[in-house]
């Protein structure tokens, strides 16, 4: 078993499907079919409307607008976003993309080179809200400042003109950088049916930042992936040719999978601004050759990945860490990497992580965590060892000096000591017990009315007990996955089980397991069939 018990929701209601989603919707209380027009009016967003004249009035008077933004994939479509829509409204734009080894946040240097473009107003793009210091030097130069942003703030908040947050408000979802930078568009462009195409470029950053799809976050997906699938955006059209997905629908997943990582690939392993690039260039020559570089990126970051997890969970189980409730490691990795080797040690582990690497003569790094556990507010209580940090409750990038290193490790440990190991018990969420024969095609159509899924709207989890395995056979390229067929009223049905191989459970020709599984439709020669994808199973008793 991966999981240490399974929370069921739902044991055996009549109409599985409906059930879920009538509980879906009274837990979420979002619509299944929300209209574009449920969007929240933009004005509710702090200082939205004064950003929106402080923008209409730096167009007017001929000014340039220099737009900076971060270097992942939510901060180059928050910049392009603003990017396409100051242009639409005849407005002179320079911006400025950081690479990754300047740091996280506006810098002094960014401002410089700005203020040498002639810059009058710089407005950042998922960024900001920590830039005190930063905000106040570009104060005095003269220069105007808005912020928009969407990350954890402080207290003391930095002093830009205007600072274009959902925080601010109560009962705001908490938007992806793009969704502010969309919602600032919306309004600054009077909401005209040209605004509608910058949803691609806020679906991809919502899904990839992993912001709750409950919501705007749900509308602005629904609404986005529309969108993409007949985007006028050129590069973007071209990274979905070069990444194959020209002839397919393109949903949440592969927005999270195929789309993201490209755009994030750039960012990790070279130069961001080849992403941004792609997404505000209208020449189809530089459209081609960047979309293809991205991907060769992302292949580069594939295999650089690979060799990374591989080294860092050897060292995890010759040290037995992972008996630690926080894991802290470093090594000799790309920078650009770590957040991602993070991300699978706390999967893997069920525990908060950290990654660390050397650059510059100085530690960086990036954390993860699990549900309930706040990463970023563990880290403030050690800033004093730390040079920089901020983040998400799950998610946060930090540096600090060498000679740190060791009061560091001890004083967030003692922090992380604290947590009480049921935090570690990895429950799975069940959202119904069914019978082998309620899985149809019918219920998975049902089922696909909550769509799209993703953080706070996951794939429904259902449950089958006493299922007989029928065959099975390892799949995949590196023979990693499991295919297996258990038998229902209607004949055979597949189902395959991700990473079998990790040998969290071990599944056995003609015995009866519990399985907990999502459902998908397979195609093949005009017939449909249920697929199953196992998450966990146990042997029934």
């Amino acid at each position: 078993m991966k999981y240490h018990r399974w929370k069921i929701n739902l044991k055996y209601p009549l109409d599985p499907a409906g059930a879920i989603v009538e509980d879906r919707k009274r837990k979420s209380g979002f619509l299944l079919n929300p209209a574009y027009t449920e969007l929240q009016k933009p004005q509710r967003i702090h200082d939205l409307v004064r950003a929106s004249e402080i923008i209409k009035k730096t167009i007017k008077d001929k000014k340039i607008i220099g737009i900076f933004m971060d270097y992942d994939a939510d901060g180059v479509c928050a910049g392009a976003i603003l990017y396409r829509a100051i242009n639409w409204q005849g407005g002179s734009v320079k911006y400025y993309v950081p690479q990754r080894h300047e740091g996280y946040g506006l810098s002094k240097l960014a401002i410089d080179h700005l203020a040498k473009q002639k810059v009058k107003l710089i407005i950042t793009a998922d960024c900001g809200i920590k830039n005190i210091e930063e905000v106040k030097y570009a104060k005095s130069l003269g220069l105007n400042v808005i912020i928009t942003d969407h990350h954890l703030m402080d207290k003391i908040v930095p002093k830009a003109d205007a600072i274009v947050h959902p925080a601010f408000a109560k009962n705001l979802v908490n938007y992806s950088g793009a969704g502010v930078s969309f919602q600032l568009s919306r309004y600054f462009l009077s909401d005209i049916p040209r605004t509608k195409w910058l949803l691609d470029l806020a679906a991809i950053s919502t899904v990839a930042d992993i912001v709750p799809l409950v919501g705007d976050n749900r509308i602005l997906v629904k609404y986005g992936t529309l969108v993409i699938n007949k985007t006028k955006n050129l590069g973007l059209g071209y990274l979905i040719k070069e990444t194959g997905l020209s002839e397919k629908n393109i949903g949440t997943y592969e927005i999270g999978y195929l789309l993201a990582p490209r755009l994030n690939a750039a960012g990790r392993l070279a130069n961001p601004e080849d992403s941004f690039k792609l997404l505000v260039t209208r020449s189809r020559k530089e459209a081609n050759i960047l979309a293809k570089k991205l991907n060769k990126y992302n292949e580069v970051r594939q295999q650089q990945l690979s060799d990374a997890i591989a080294e860092a969970f050897e060292t995890i189980r010759k040290r037995k860490l992972e008996r630690d409730n926080l894991i802290i490691i470093e090594g000799d990795w790309n920078e650009g990497i770590v957040g991602l080797i993070a991300g699978k040690i706390t999967e893997y582990y069920y525990r908060p992580a950290i990654v660390l690497t050397k650059i510059n003569g100085k530690l960086k790094g990036s954390a993860r965590s699990v549900k309930g556990i706040n990463i970023t507010a563990i880290l403030k209580k050690v800033n004093k060892y730390l040079l920089s940090f901020g983040g998400h409750n799950q998610a946060a990038g930090l540096s600090l000096n060498q000679n740190n290193k060791k009061l560091f490790m001890r004083a967030i440990k003692r922090e992380a000591n604290k947590i009480s190991k049921d935090r570690f018990k990895k429950i799975l969420e069940v959202d119904a017990l069914c019978k082998i024969e309620d899985i149809t095609v019918g219920m998975v159509e049902q089922l696909e009315q909550l769509a799209p899924f993703g953080m706070g709207n996951p794939r429904p989890v259902l449950c089958v007990k006493k299922a007989r395995i029928e065959a099975v056979q390892l799949v995949g390229r590196e023979q990693k996955h499991l295919s297996v067929s258990i038998c229902t009223k209607s004949g055979l049905c597949k189902g395959i089980i991700f990473d079998y191989q990790d040998g969290s459970f071990t599944i056995e020709v003609g015995k009866q397991y519990d399985l907990a599984f999502r459902v998908d439709i397979n195609e093949w020669q005009g017939r449909r069939k249920v697929s199953l994808v196992t998450i966990d199973a146990k042997k029934s008793y």
